[in-house]
Order: structure tokens, then C-alpha cells, then sequence
């Protein structure tokens, strides 16, 4: 060990260098296939198709599902969420809170790393937690740790006091991911053209903030050298993606594709493709602003919730890749109602709603006039069709509905503000009901819809102080219903996850897929023997 902590890990890649030297020039004596040769030096990589490039890889910024995917496997936390939801070690042995969930302690594991074998001493850990949520820009990763008190070093743990309980905090601290860059204090806003050092199981190479085409992972290896193992390919287009499979230019896609593209390319394909779908926990939801006089009123919201095809859209647009949702939390998850059997309303009954609310149509024209409403989109195509088969079941209803398209970067943005009437949301990887405390309390910065309830706020003060799983299950379920009740948001449709793959790989069940669609279970597929 050097005398700054970082610990010399070029032996390690000489080693590897080597290596790599001793197989060519055998190949070279020898005089094999010079594809043998060329597969005996490359090591073989993975590579995985992907829908959209992440926005950032930033982890204090990276709020995107692939930003957020991504930078799982390359900076590590204290915590990890597993393939099945469940919270892992990663940086952290072990940890534990008191009964009212207000103080939470983590053991460090000791021989932890970065990428550049720098040492993850808790001093240097706290300092890296404390830049997430005092240096600027404000970070926008400690979003759902407003409870964050205090934090300090007690031998060789880590221990946070909060100003209220949360008995969450384990899974939520999982996106204060450790990174840094040379001659800056450790998890900082980043700055070009310095690289940006990780900690996870895997390194980008060259490690770019905004990867657009591709980025090409290795993997940290017991030794603490890296061996190439993997490509994510970006490709925004559907139609590019599917030549690009079908030319064999990729080997996985994970919900790459709209249900029906997925179900087409393994029907036509059924000798090279593999189809895995599991059950998932990303959820789509109407989000109704409520700051808008005219969503404010629950009989509009009742009628054009009530309104929407739900069952129609499942089975017809999304072959079935889903299932109806009556809440932001799968059914199987401990704390989840029990799934609502379908609403079934009449189009009468939902005029009728719209009448009371004061809002008739015209006697020549149908139209509701007093009731313009904007719904706020991207041009992906998957989401954009949705809102067009919500258009015309609302135009039923005399609403004649504007669709404003804008990019993804810009629709993040406006939703963030408030900046909308209506639109579609998708909430990844929602394992409990911490969901709640963000979108539902009247002060949490990630409220979208701007909703305001003290009964609300009380109940998820209860839900938050239940000392026993059951107690926190009595105390969620009645948010739940609440939230059904006053709509600041319409549950749609729990997502399944779909994995193509191509049939010479192998190693990887229905079982072991995430729950949330993360990346990592996919580097255990592997080449058929």
C-alpha cells in the first residue's frame, strides 16, 4: 500500500498484458486459425441492445431509468436493491436501525475500493455523502432523504440521525453512489474534462457522462483488474433496433421493445430467439396537476380517470406485456391492496360526472368548452400512441384534448416543475411504500401533482412510525385508498419484464430476472456449451 491509501493495482494488469503477449505469439508459432487466435486474445462481450441512452450518468443528477440502471453498475453505495427487490450489502457488511427508524448505523466492509484502488474509508465515505447534499448544483439524488439530520463516523460504521422515521432509509440510501475525479473532494458536481472514477462492479471504458451509441463495460475482477465483458448499444429508433438484432449486431434486448415488436420478433425468429417475461414492478400512471382550476375538481378527474380503456389497452396495445394496477405497489409486494377487479363505467356515468362539475357540452357543437385540457407527451412512440387512444376515448366525452409533444429532457423537466395539466408517468422500481412519502406528502419535492391533504399527511405519519411490518401494512393500505379515492394520480398498469435474447447464450430464468428491469442479472447469461 502507498502512502495516500490507494492500493497498486498495476502488477495486476501487467499480468493481464502478459497474458494477452504469450497467446499471440503461441498463435504466431503455432500458426492456428487466426480466428482461433483472435477469439483466445478478445475476451468475449455481451452485448446488450438498450431503448433510450441515459441522460446522465451523473449519479448526483441521474434520475432516468437508464441513467439510474446504469449507474448501479458502475458506483457503488452503502446498499444495493437486489433482482428481487430485496436490499443487499454492497459497500455496507450490515446495518440496523432503532425502533422508531430514526437512527440508522452501517458497518463499512473494510477492503473496499474505487476503480483507481483508493481506499473507502468511512471518513472518506462521510465526506462524499455530505457533498451529495451540501455542495452545488443541489444534487437531485437526496430527493427522498429530506428526513437526513446528521451523519458521523463511529469507529467503523457510519451513522445517520433523522428528524423523523423512515423505515426505508436502507433501500433509499442506495442512490448515494461513491465517485469522484482527481484533485476534487470526493462526489462533487463533476467537471470536464477530468474522468470520473467509479466504485461498482463494473467500469466504463472511456467513462462518459452522456454516452450516446454505446459504452463498453469491464468487469472488476476478484484480483482487482478488469476484463472487458460487455457493450450497452443505444438505439433511440425501434426499426434500427430490430435490424440490428435480427443482423445479430446485439444478443439481449430487455423491454427494448413495444409489446407487440417483442411478440412479432420471436414469433418470426422462434429458432434464434429466447422470449423470458416475469412479472415486474414499474408502474404507469395518469398524473392529474392539481394546482389547475379545472383538475382540482375530483368529479373531472373521477370521469376522465373512469373513462380511460384500461383493460382494452393491456390486451390490445400491450399484448399482454401488463397487468391492471389499482395502486403504485405490485401486488406481490408486502405492503400492496389487493388488486381491484376492473372498473367498469359508462360513458354515461362519466358525463354525468362532467355535467355536475358544471361543465355541459354545447348543444351544437358536443364539445365540453369550458373545459380545455392539455396532455403533455413525448414522441416516444409507445407513450404518444397511449395518448392517442386517450384523446379518442375522451373526445366521447365531448373533451376535445390538445396533445403537446415535447423531448424526453424537456417533459422530465416540465413534469418537475409543475409545468403541465395532464400527463403519463412511469415510476421504476417501486419496492415499498416509500413510493407514498414522495409523491403523496404535501411538502415532498417530487409531489408532482401538487396534491395537499392533512389527512393524507397524518396517515403517512402513521405509516412511517409503525414498528412492525403489519402495523406499516394497516397504515399503507389506508393511503392507498386514499389515494384511489382523491386521484391525485390514476394507477394504470404494472409492466412485465420481457427478455429476447438469442438462443447460444444461456444461464438465466424467469426467476432471476429484476423485478425493475435492472442490468445486472443479464451478465449471467453465457454461450451454450
Amino acid at each position: 500500500m502507498v502512502p495516500d491509501g490507494r492500493a497498486r493495482l498495476f502488477s495486476t494488469q501487467e499480468r493481464s498484458n502478459r497474458v494477452r503477449f504469450v497467446k499471440t505469439l503461441t498463435c504466431g508459432l503455432v500458426g492456428l486459425n487466426l480466428l482461433l487466435c483472435r477469439a483466445a486474445i478478445a475476451a468475449p462481450g455481451l452485448k446488450i441492445l438498450i431503448d433510450q441512452p441515459p441522460a446522465t450518468l451523473n449519479p448526483r443528477m441521474a434520475l432516468d431509468a437508464s441513467g439510474q440502471r446504469i449507474n448501479a453498475l458502475l458506483f457503488a453505495a452503502l446498499t444495493r436493491v437486489g433482482a428481487t427487490l430485496s436490499v443487499e450489502p454492497e459497500l455496507a457488511l450490515r446495518w440496523s436501525s432503532d425502533r422508531q427508524s430514526k437512527r440508522w448505523e452501517f458497518t463499512l466492509a473494510p477492503d473496499s475500493v474505487d476503480h483507481s484502488g483508493l481506499r473507502l474509508t468511512p471518513a472518506l465515505l462521510k465526506e462524499c455523502f455530505e457533498n451529495y447534499r451540501q455542495s452545488k448544483p443541489s444534487a437531485l439524488s437526496v430527493q427522498n432523504l429530506t428526513a437526513w439530520k446528521t451523519l458521523s463516523v463511529q469507529g467503523n460504521a457510519l451513522v445517520f440521525e433523522l428528524t423523523q422515521a423512515d423505515p426505508h432509509f436502507d433501500r433509499n440510501v442506495s442512490l448515494l453512489r461513491f465517485f469522484r475525479q482527481e484533485g476534487s473532494p470526493p462526489c462533487v458536481e463533476p467537471k470536464a474534462p477530468s474522468p470520473v472514477i467509479g466504485s461498482g462492479p463494473f467500469r466504463a471504458q472511456p467513462m462518459v457522462m452522456t454516452p450516446d451509441r454505446t459504452l463498453n463495460l469491464e468487469r472488476r475482477q476478484p484480483d482487482g483488474s478488469f476484463e472487458p465483458t460487455a457493450s450497452l448499444l443505444f438505439v433511440r429508433d425501434e426499426n434500427t433496433r430490430t435490424l440490428r438484432l435480427l443482423r445479430g449486431e446485439a444478443d439481449v434486448a430487455q423491454n427494448s421493445f413495444a409489446p407487440y415488436r417483442t411478440r412479432w420478433l420471436k414469433k418470426q425468429n422462434p429458432e434464434r430467439f429466447e422470449l423470458t417475461e416475469a412479472p415486474g414492478v414499474n408502474v404507469s400512471y395518469l398524473a392529474f396537476n392539481l394546482r389547475d382550476p379545472l383538475l382540482r375538481d375530483l368529479r373531472v378527474r373521477q370521469a376522465l380517470a373512469l373513462s380511460i380503456p384500461v383493460d382494452s389497452i393491456i390486451r390490445h396495445k400491450l399484448a399482454g406485456m401488463a397487468e391492471r394496477a389499482s395502486s403504485f405497489l405490485a401486488p406481490f409486494l408486502p405492503e400492496a391492496i389487493p388488486q381491484a377487479q376492473a372498473i367498469s363505467t359508462t360513458l354515461d356515468q362519466a358525463s354525468t360526472l362532467l355535467d355536475q362539475a358544471g361543465y355541459p357540452r354545447s348543444k351544437t357543437s358536443g364539445i365540453r368548452e369550458g373545459l380545455p385540457l392539455t396532455f403533455k407527451t413525448t414522441p416516444i412512440r409507445e407513450g404518444y400512441e397511449i395518448v392517442r387512444i386517450i384523446q379518442d376515448s375522451w373526445k366521447k366525452l365531448g373533451i376535445s384534448l390538445k396533445i403537446e409533444v415535447v423531448e424526453p429532457a424537456v417533459f422530465l423537466a416540465s413534469v418537475r416543475k409543475g409545468a403541465f395539466q395532464l400527463s403519463l408517468g412511469r415510476w421504476i422500481g417501486v419496492a415499498d411504500s416509500s413510493i407514498f412519502e414522495r409523491t403523496l406528502r404535501s411538502s415532498s419535492p417530487t409531489n408532482r401533482a401538487g396534491y395537499q391533504s392533512g389527512q393524507m399527511d397524518l396517515l403517512l405519519d402513521q405509516a412511517a412510525q409503525a414498528q412492525t411490518l403489519e402495523q406499516r401494512k394497516v397504515a399503507s393500505e389506508k393511503v392507498q385508498n386514499l389515494m384511489l379515492q382523491e386521484l391525485p394520480y390514476y394507477p394504470l398498469w404494472f409492466w412485465k419484464n420481457a427478455l429476447l435474447y438469442d438462443k447460444k447464450l444461456e444461464g438465466l430464468s424467469a426467476d432471476e430476472l429484476s423485478r425493475s428491469g435492472g442490468l445486472m442479472p443479464l451478465f449471467e447469461l453465457r454461450p451454450k456449451k
